[in-house]
């Protein structure tokens, strides 16, 4: 998603997405035809924007992580979000790919203050343990929150973005 996006505001539920997989119909998973390797796809037709959940789902592996894109949206895989630098200063790098980066954040950490300088064109969003967003940039301008125990933090901009990150 681009920085600005109001999918890290109001989706919570699109935070996290587990895939299972059930004993059912062979080549099938969550009602969707596996038509390669990686890939899934509905063998149903639902015009306009019923139809929008509908796309085929792509698995790949990029730069040692898995991804997962569906309807529009890009899934990173759970083993590649790491904890937050619970130190006082650290720094995050957005890859060359500018996919965004997330984070759960420790219990280390749990309860301070986060303060982050914002690179142009950045922002970044932290979630309670409920995937519920307590402050997003974009919405709050605000580049300072407390930050939930058992929460996620997701930063996002342009490719290769620094933000510098303190914690008090």
């Amino acid at each position: 998603e681009k920085f600005i996006s109001i999918e890290y505001l109001v989706q919570p539920k699109l935070i996290t997405t587990e895939i299972t997989r059930k004993e059912g119909l062979a080549g099938y998973w969550d009602g969707r035809k596996i038509t390669g390797p990686n890939t899934a796809a509905h063998q149903l037709q639902i015009p306009v924007m019923n139809g929008r959940d509908t796309t085929e789902t792509h698995f790949y592996t990029e730069g040692g992580s898995e991804y997962m894109e569906m309807a529009g949206l890009l899934y990173v895989s759970g083993s590649s979000v790491k904890p937050l630098d619970a130190g006082q200063s650290s720094k995050v790098t957005l890859q060359a790919n500018g996919y965004a980066k997330w984070f759960t954040i420790p219990q280390a950490a749990a309860g301070k203050t986060m303060t982050v300088a914002l690179p142009s064109k950045s922002s970044f969003a932290v979630y309670d343990e409920k995937g519920v967003c307590v402050n997003f940039t974009v919405v709050s301008g605000n580049n300072k929150v407390k930050l939930p125990k058992n929460g996620t933090v997701v930063f996002a901009g342009a490719p290769n973005s620094e933000f510098a990150i303190t914690l008090n």
